[in-house]
């Protein structure tokens, strides 16, 4: 039954067809070209919630579907309730040969971290083969990646980011880098938890590093045997490690974490240390004379210690450390609480005199990272010798000066400071 409402409404369009010339309108859609859509596109990609109006984007016509499809698969934003449609389009079936799509090779960051329980093991699996050609970033689910997406993987030739650190099992690192030593562009490995499955076939692992990796940061626990794996096979590049959770110490490994840790710092330049109740590698005194070539050091300020600095402090030549990255890692609770630190404490004045003595004589920055770091910095300054500040950076500069004077025009002379960083 019609209302009253509708009634005026259909006499209103009425009236508006009887205006003169109106029945004369053109009734098509207005055409834009290929070049102004896919300027629209991307204003419309800077939106982080923009999936939902690229879909809308595309359902338009056909001309707007080709503007908009690729960027719409560029990075789809997969959740529970999306998931089951997602697959469909890219997996429509379980037979490889039947009903292939090509939108699979749009999808250049795949991000499932959103996903719990959703789909199955075998599924992932599915998908990366799916997405293979063009893959750049990977994010893996926490409950549903394991072995079997190893071989998925080991095709994704243009993968250069690779994040593990939700998922559920512990990775096995030799199986893993098996794979990953076949992907050439991969730069970067985030892990949570690792494991040796096979301690004996950590002899033959020369060449098994991936070409291009840069970063490899380790969330979860790693064991005395995984330490040693990476000893063996790391190259000598400028590969960042990064150890953020606690170890777990392997009985049956007989070296222990003082000795691998030894083999480990001949070739690592760039170290980043999570906050540890207790210190691996032995302790923190001897953190410099394990790792004799590092370039970069990024801990906890609440893991220094005084004889950090002064075992290295006669070093002769000089430790080649020139970034020193401190944050405060557990240092704001103490703070708050007015609990005095359970650290044996250091100051300013200790590294002052590392670098005054010779043993730190390359360091040129040091950064004091934080939420707050002007709060950071001001705590710092309250402490024992927290007012050799000042000097540490005329130190510096006077020691960069000297080099610059030394080596002449050919030297390329390093910016020096003690900075202050947001996380």
């Amino acid at each position: 039954m019609v209302t009253e409402a509708e009634q005026s409404l259909l006499k209103e369009a009425e009236s508006h067809r009887s205006v003169p010339g109106h029945s004369n309108l053109p009734q098509t859609a207005i055409y834009l070209p290929h070049e102004i859509l896919l300027e629209i596109v991307s204003y419309i990609a800077q939106d982080p919630d923009s999936q939902a109006s690229l879909a809308s984007f595309c359902l338009v016509c056909r001309s707007w579907y080709h503007a908009a499809v690729e960027q719409l698969y560029h990075y789809p934003i997969i959740t529970g309730r999306n998931y089951e449609l997602f697959v469909r389009t890219l997996c429509p079936s379980i037979n490889p040969h039947v009903r292939l799509s090509g939108i699979g090779s749009l999808v250049h960051r795949l991000d499932m971290k959103r996903l719990l329980h959703d789909g199955s093991k075998s599924l992932t699996a599915r998908l990366l083969g799916r997405v293979k050609e063009n893959l750049v970033v990977f994010d893996a689910p926490a409950a549903t990646f394991s072995l079997n997406c190893f071989a998925a993987l080991a095709k994704c030739q243009s993968l250069k980011i690779l994040d593990l650190e939700l998922v559920m099992i512990r990775v096995d690192l030799i199986s893993l880098f098996k794979v990953i030593s076949k992907l050439p562009k991969l730069q970067r490995l985030y892990l949570r938890g690792v494991t040796i499955a096979d301690k004996q076939k950590t002899k033959d692992l020369s060449g098994s590093w991936p070409p291009s990796l840069d970063l490899l940061s380790i969330k979860g626990h790693i064991c005395a045997c995984g330490i040693h794996f990476l000893s063996l096979c790391l190259p000598e590049t400028n590969c960042k490690l990064a150890f953020l959770g606690p170890p777990s110490h392997c009985m049956a490994c007989p070296r222990g974490d003082y000795m691998i840790a030894s083999t480990l710092g001949a070739n690592l330049r760039r170290l980043e240390l999570g906050l540890y109740p207790s210190f691996p590698f032995g302790n923190s005194e001897m953190l410099l004379l394990l790792f004799p070539n590092l370039i970069v050091l990024s801990m906890a300020y609440l893991n220094l210690k005084a004889a950090t600095f002064t075992t290295i402090s006669n070093r002769n030549p000089a430790h080649p450390l020139v970034w020193l990255i401190l944050n405060d890692a557990g240092l704001r609770e103490l703070h708050e609480w007015g609990k005095p630190i359970l650290y044996d404490e250091w100051g300013m004045h200790d590294l002052v005199g590392a670098v005054k003595a010779g043993g730190l004589g390359n360091l040129r920055q040091v950064a004091f990272v934080s939420d707050e770091p002007t709060e950071f910095v001001d705590w710092i300054s309250e402490t024992p010798g927290g007012d050799y500040m000042e000097e540490l950076v005329d130190l510096m500069q006077a020691l960069e000066d000297q080099e610059v004077q030394k080596q002449g025009a050919s030297y390329e002379a390093k910016e020096t400071g003690v900075w202050s960083k947001l996380y």
